[in-house]
Formats: C-alpha cells, structure tokens, sequence
C-alpha cells in the first residue's frame, strides 16, 4: 500500500513538473487575494494604524486558512498553465465601492492592453493602450480613435489630449 501511494505521488510530481514546465505565469488568483486584503480596511484618509492592524489581522487569518496557498496552488496548477497554452494572460478584475468591475488585459506580446470597465455585467468603458515606442503609447476608445498619448520622459509619463476634429 505503502509503495502504491509513493508510486501515485510520483507521478502526479512528474505530471506537474511536464505541464508547468517554462510556465512562471502572472499568479492572477494570489494577486487578487493579495489586493483585496490591501484594499481592506477602509478609506486612505481614515487613520492608517487602526487600518495596517486590520489588514495585518486579515492577512493572519488568510494564512491560518491557507487561502495563499490554495490561491498559489490553483494559479500553478491551472491558471499559469492556461496562459502557458494559450498565450493569453489570465486577468482576475477587481471591483470598487460602486460596483464598478475593471479588468486589465495586455496583449500577448505586451505591445497593446485593454482596460475594461463594466457595472453589472455591461460594459461601461473600453480602452486600448497601443505601444507606438519605447516612449509613446496611444491611447484609443472601443472605436480605435486615438484620444491621447501617454509620453515617457525624464519626469514621468505625461498626458497628450488628441487634437478635437474641426466640426
């Protein structure tokens, strides 16, 4: 029984070791329970020791209940897979007070991103994100009509409006 046990865990190893192989991956699912214990705690104006000790307390109780963990396991073994196969990064959006569900999503080969923002299962807002250089990215409405560019300089990035079409 002993030999049957270490044969089956073996294999399950050696099975995972052949299906995440060259698969690091984005870890969605731990990102997500990482920012909703960070997003825990109440507003920023609110005083932030009284804030840290809840979320510190959340975040023990995420650890004595493995929910880490489990998320680790589940972004190993299926999520990071999936993106491994498909090429399309797994995203797990994120809600605000309102309701309001974004979801970010960069193109396979990171020259492009879609920011989604949706209420109640319709979408509100979509916009595309267009590398154009190392130091220019479009930015385009769900039409693709640029609308502004943002312009990596030695400041930060800075915001460029399109020009408006004479009416």
């Amino acid at each position: 029984m002993k030999a049957l046990r270490k044969g089956i865990i073996i294999s399950m190893i050696a099975i995972m070791m052949l299906v995440s192989t060259g698969c690091y991956g984005h870890f969605p699912l731990t990102k997500a329970i990482y920012r909703t214990n960070g997003n825990i705690g109440g507003e920023v104006n609110v005083d932030s020791s009284k804030r840290n000790i809840v979320r510190s307390l959340v975040m023990w109780v995420f650890i004595i209940f493995q929910v880490y963990s489990i998320g680790a396991l589940v972004d190993v073994i299926v999520l990071n897979v999936m993106e491994f196969w498909t090429g399309n990064v797994v995203q797990i959006g994120s809600a605000d007070r309102d309701g309001i569900h974004y979801a970010f999503v960069p193109s396979a080969d990171g020259r492009e991103a879609t920011l989604t923002l949706s209420r109640d299962g319709k979408v509100l807002n979509t916009t595309h994100f267009v590398r154009i250089s190392d130091k220019v990215m479009e930015v385009r409405n769900a039409d693709g009509r640029v609308t502004g560019k943002l312009l990596r300089g030695a400041n930060g990035i800075d915001w460029q409006q399109a020009a408006q079409p004479a009416a």
